[in-house]
């Protein structure tokens, strides 16, 4: 039940307006705690269309997801990544993302998935 009302907020969150805004961060904070991927894959998205607003919150979930990426799925790594790129444009000259981005990287790098290993080396 819980990963379906997950998925019904990320819908929700899907058109997204100024309102909306602290509900997204409010999501974001709590990425971890989500189960559902498809969730957090949504919310991902939203968080990347959104990054210049957000850009903090998305750090501490980068590193949330870096930590456990070789667990995750497939989808969920590719949004990983593509946050990471996102984040580049704001963070660069950033010590603790730089880390961490390589980290995401090399990980991905040796990704058992073609897809991933590839989007990690580009």
């Amino acid at each position: 039940m819980a990963s379906k009302s997950m998925i019904a907020l990320s819908e929700y969150l899907s058109t997204m307006s100024e309102e909306k805004m602290p509900i997204l961060a409010f999501c974001i904070a709590n990425l971890s705690n989500i189960e559902s991927t498809e969730a957090k894959v949504k919310l991902l998205n939203l968080l990347i269309q959104n990054i210049g607003s957000l850009k903090t919150l998305g750090l501490k979930a980068y590193h949330s997801l870096v930590i456990n990426f070789p667990q995750n799925e497939t989808k969920l790594k590719l949004r990983t990544l593509e946050l990471g790129i996102a984040l580049n444009q704001h963070f660069k000259q950033n010590e603790t993302f730089t880390k961490i981005n390589t980290l995401c990287l090399e990980f991905g790098s040796f990704d058992d998935n073609v897809s991933i290993r590839d989007f990690a080396k580009f």
